[in-house]
Order: structure tokens, then C-alpha cells, then sequence
């Protein structure tokens, strides 16, 4: 019997034009590094090691081509190595003989600064970049790819910005421009950088509580991603940016309560970073995306209570990321999404009952990021937060009261450092402390500070129902804890003004604000027991109207008796 003859496989097409390419590139002149170069360019995205060899030939042939050093730069921060990135950058800056070509090596420049948080360093590259795309524009105002470089300039400095509302309007001033220029002569780069303009536009009406706004630029990004992937399917950063979109996503739908629609929107986000993991396992800014969106999943999970899928959806995270941030050339990116995946764990941990674990987990993210943290950088500072107020929730569980206060106040002083963004949940769990701790003053000036937080959420969001209830609970607790403290007249103010909140959630008729209502008009009632007092009646209808919808608890019946008792 003979044996059978194996066919090799067939070259692709891919493949067989990166072959004719490089074999014009084994030639000299400058032909031979144009092919060179064109070869690297086609295997970009398909294949590094091939672009690699290609890029590396139309070096040897034409070092002083500036291109090609950029190009080299993208695969060495793929491959997750950002000093290298940096030498080739600035290797292409100091060659680039046009402004062209030397703004764009400045903004690859800023763009690793920013990789490595040196925001002085990135700031002075974009400006560099920004004056000499503007000064393309000012030779040739119909020269529409100079003034969409330099808006894109304007973004990246605008991300530099401390302040939130500034960061916001510089975005949303560099969008105007963008949007404003011809796509037909610009290309698809365009649309990108319309996108990127939406994307943070998006990140930053989140952070502002504006769901409404961030949904909105969140549609818009992912609507121009989708465009770029159905013109160029073989491009893998539109499916990689489309995976980020989806992460927000997840993550706005859990602020909104609806967790089932976040759970749904991290498994994509899970399933589309899987692939593009698959197709490139060397690449570093793919196995951190595909952990964050793990992350994503694990906080989905456990809003739905299902502690099991998020646990192992943490620990998915934290073992991709280990090995970068073991690495001498790891990112501060992966360091940050290494603590986010950490704490994802910590939090699973927490809810399974296995405290010891939980603790050590969020005591190694705090005692690994507080070096970087006192440098002021600003999302060290929110991990570090988010560290602190996991450790004082598993302070509260174990019944350790005055370590939960003083992990609770911690995280609150470094997040009022970042603007203050989860102050009022913050300074309920320090009130909660401080009432365990018996110490009935801090709890009342931590109420106040959390009613305070609230009513900035409330004046910005007017449509969250999140932002009245939190204000509404403070306000009661805060009048209960004057009472404490004697304090009657402050007990009445502050329970007046819960009520204008809870009238303002009664509107839907649920049960959980008619029961708040009932509750605030009788403490009212009982500070001022005279006939006619409206209070009286107020609480009694809304109990009567719990009843009717079978939702009266027995200590509401209890609440009934005891307002119908006062004389």
C-alpha cells in the first residue's frame, strides 16, 4: 500500500504578497526599501514577526526614513515594551525632514509619555505636535489632514487637563473640528478620531453623573468603530475599540440598576477580546483589554448575585495580567487594570464569605499601589480609594468597627482629592462606622457630608432616581442622628427636607418610598402633635396605600398604631 503524499497547505494571499514584496526588498535602492516598507504595512496587523523583518530590512536599506521607525515603535509597544517605543519615536522626530512627518513622531512621543504617566513629558510632545500641524494648516488652510492632526492634538492635551469640566469642553471643542472637516479627503483616520472624541466625551459624562450624555457619545463612538470594522474587517483595532465600547457599556447599565443588561453586554465584551487575544497572544495591549473585560464581567456577575462566575472571571483577570506586571517593561495601564481585577476578586471573595482572602486581596492592591499613589496620579488615587473602602467593608463584617472608620475615611479624603466622584456613598460608610463606634457626632457630621454629596449628584443628574434615594436616606439618617444629640430642631430640618425627596420618589408609587414617606411624616408628626396637623394624614395614606398593595410589612402596622396613639 503507498503511502499517501501530503499537499501542503497553500499560501494565502496575504502571504503570497508579502513574499513578492520582500523578495523585491532583497534587492537595493530605494525600490527595494518602498517594498520592504509595503510589506511591514500588510503584515501589520496580521502578522508582527513578519512585520518585524520587514520593517527591520527597509531600515537597513533607508535609515533615515521616519515612517518606518514609527511603524517599528507600534510593534514595540505591542509587544508591551514602551522604553524601546520611545528610542524609535524620537528616532523618527529627529530624522523627519518635513512637518508632516515630525508632528506626527511628536504625537507618537506624547502617546507613550501618556502610556507611562509622565504627563509633563506627554504634554510638552502634543504641544510640540500641535504647533507644527497648526503651522502646516496656517501655509495651507485647505489642507484638511494638517487641521485634523492638530485637533487630535488638542484631544490628547485636552485628556491632560486636571479639571473635569475644562477636560470636558477642551474634548468637546476638539470634537466640533473634527466633525466639522470633509471624511472624503481626510479618510477613515477621521472617523477614528471622531470616535476617540466620543469615547471620552462619554467616560467623562459618566464620571459627572450625566447617564443620559454618556449613552449618547457611547452610541456614537460604537457606531463609527462598527462603520471602520464593516469597511476594513481585517483590521483588528476597530474590533478592539468596539470591545472597549462594550465595557462601558456594561458598566453604565450597572450604574442604571439593570445588571441583566450589564451581564449581557461584558459577555461580548469577553467573547470579541477572547478572539482578538487568540489571534495575536504576544500582543500586551491584548491580553490587558481581554482582562479588563473579564473584570467588566466578574462586577456584572456579582451585581446579580452569581459570586461563583465572578470569581472565576477575577481570577481569569488577575492571571493574564500577573505576567505583565511581573515584567520589568510592565505599563502602568496594566498595573492599574491588575488592581481593578484584584479588587473584582476581593469583592467575589467578600461575598462567598472568605474574608481572610478578601483582606489580603484588597490589602495587596492598597499596599502596591500606594507608592504610585503619592505621586498624584490621578487613577492610582481612585484605585488606592476603591482599596480603602473595600477594606472597611470587610472591617464592618468582622464587627471591627474602628478599623471600618478609619478605612472608610481614607478612602473619602483620597476620593474628595479626585473631585469627590463616590463621596456620598463614601461618608454613609463612615457614618455607619462611626454609629457602630458609638461616637454619635462623627456619624452626624458624616450624614451631613453625605446628604451634602448627594444633593451636588441630585442638582447634576435631576433624572436619577439613585441620586434622590441617596439623598433621602442621608437626610433621614442625619435627622435621626441630631435626635441623638438632642438636637430637635435640627432633627425637624433635616427630616422636612427628606420628605420633599421622598414625595419626589412617591410619584411612582412604590412601596419602598411610600414606607420612607409614612416613616419621615410621622417623626414629623410626633414632634408637633397638634389637631389638624396634615402629617398625621399624609402618613396614614401611605400606609393605606402599602396596604392595599399587599406590601405592608408588621413594622409598618406597628408605624399605623403608633401615629393613630398620639393625641
Amino acid at each position: 500500500m503507498s503511502k499517501q503524499r501530503r499537499t501542503p497547505n497553500p499560501a494565502s494571499p496575504f502571504e503570497r504578497a508579502y513574499d513578492a514584496l520582500m523578495a523585491r526588498a532583497a534587492g537595493a535602492g530605494a525600490g527595494a526599501a518602498k517594498a520592504a516598507r509595503q510589506a511591514g504595512a500588510i503584515a501589520l496587523n496580521r502578522d508582527p514577526a513578519r512585520a518585524q523583518a520587514a520593517f527591520a530590512r527597509a531600515a537597513a536599506l533607508d535609515p533615515l526614513h521616519a515612517q518606518t521607525q514609527l511603524a517599528m515603535a507600534r510593534l514595540a509597544l505591542e509587544r508591551g515594551d514602551p522604553a524601546l517605543a520611545r528610542t524609535l519615536a524620537g528616532e523618527a522626530f529627529d530624522l523627519s525632514d518635513d512637518d508632516a512627518a515630525r508632528g506626527l513622531a511628536a504625537f507618537a512621543l506624547g502617546e507613550i509619555a501618556v502610556l507611562q504617566r509622565h504627563a509633563q513629558a506627554a504634554r510638552e510632545a502634543f504641544e510640540a505636535a500641535l504647533a507644527l500641524q497648526e503651522g502646516r494648516a496656517l501655509a495651507q488652510p485647505d489642507d484638511a489632514d494638517a487641521r485634523r492632526h492638530a485637533a487630535r492634538c488638542r484631544q490628547r492635551l485636552a485628556e491632560l487637563e486636571d479639571d473635569p469640566q475644562t477636560r470636558r469642553t477642551a474634548h468637546q471643542d476638539a470634537l466640533t473640528a473634527l466633525e466639522a472637516l470633509p471624511l472624503a479627503r481626510c479618510g477613515p483616520g477621521l472617523l477614528e478620531d471622531v470616535a476617540f472624541g466620543h469615547a471620552r466625551l462619554a467616560a467623562l459624562a459618566r464620571t459627572s453623573d450625566d447617564a443620559a450624555a454618556a449613552r449618547a457619545h457611547l452610541a456614537a463612538a460604537r457606531g463609527c468603530f462598527e462603520r471602520l470594522s464593516a469597511a476594513e474587517p481585517d483590521e483588528p483595532a476597530w474590533r478592539g475599540e468596539i470591545t472597549d465600547a462594550l465595557r462601558m457599556e456594561s458598566a453604565l447599565a450597572l450604574d442604571a440598576g439593570d445588571p441583566a443588561a450589564a451581564r449581557a453586554t461584558a459577555d461580548d465584551s469577553v467573547r470579541l477580546a477572547l478572539a482578538l487575544a487568540a489571534a495575536r497572544p504576544d500582543a500586551v495591549v491584548r491580553r490587558a483589554a481581554l482582562a479588563r473585560s473579564w473584570t467588566a464581567l466578574a462586577h456584572a456577575a456579582l451585581a446579580q448575585s452569581d459570586v461563583k462566575t465572578a470569581r472565576q472571571a477575577a481570577e481569569q483577570a488577575c492571571a493574564l495580567l500577573t505576567p505583565l506586571i511581573e515584567s520589568a517593561q510592565t505599563s502602568e495601564d496594566a498595573a492599574i487594570a491588575y488592581g481593578q481585577a484584584q479588587l473584582a476578586r476581593s469583592a467575589a471573595l467578600f461575598a462567598h464569605g472568605d474574608l481572610d482572602e478578601a483582606r489580603a486581596a484588597a490589602a495587596h492592591v492598597r499596599a502596591a499601589i500606594e507608592p504610585s499613589a503619592a505621586r498624584g496620579d490621578a487613577d492610582h488615587v481612585r484605585l488606592l480609594a476603591q482599596a480603602w473602602a473595600q477594606l472597611g467593608e470587610i472591617a464592618m463584617r468582622v464587627r471591627k468597627p474602628d478599623a471600618a472608620r478609619d478605612a472608610f475615611a481614607r478612602a473619602a479624603a483620597f476620593d474628595a482629592g479626585l473631585g469627590g466622584g463616590e463621596a456620598a456613598a463614601l461618608q454613609e460608610n463612615v457614618a455607619l462606622a462611626c454609629a457602630q463606634c458609638g461616637d454619635v457626632r462623627a456619624a452626624r457630621d458624616a450624614w451631613a457630608a453625605s446628604a451634602d454629596a448627594w444633593l451636588k449628584r441630585v442638582q447634576g443628574s435631576p433624572q436619577r432616581r439613585d441620586g434622590v434615594w441617596g439623598l433621602t436616606r442621608a437626610l433621614d439618617r442625619l435627622g435621626s442622628a441630631h435626635l441623638d444629640l438632642g438636637d430637635h430642631r435640627g432633627a425637624t430640618n433635616a427630616w422636612r427636607d427628606a420628605l420633599e425627596m421622598a414625595d419626589i420618589l412617591c410619584e411612582q408609587n412604590e412601596s419602598a418610598a411610600l414606607r420612607m414617606r409614612a416613616r419621615l411624616c410621622a417623626a414629623l408628626y410626633e414632634r408637633d402633635p397638634r389637631p389638624g396637623n396634615p402629617l398625621r394624614a399624609k402618613a396614614l395614606n401611605a400606609l393605606e396605600t402599602l396596604a392595599r398593595q399587599n406590601a405592608l410589612t408588621a413594622e409598618d402596622v406597628e408605624l399605623q398604631s403608633r401615629i393613630l396613639s398620639v393625641r
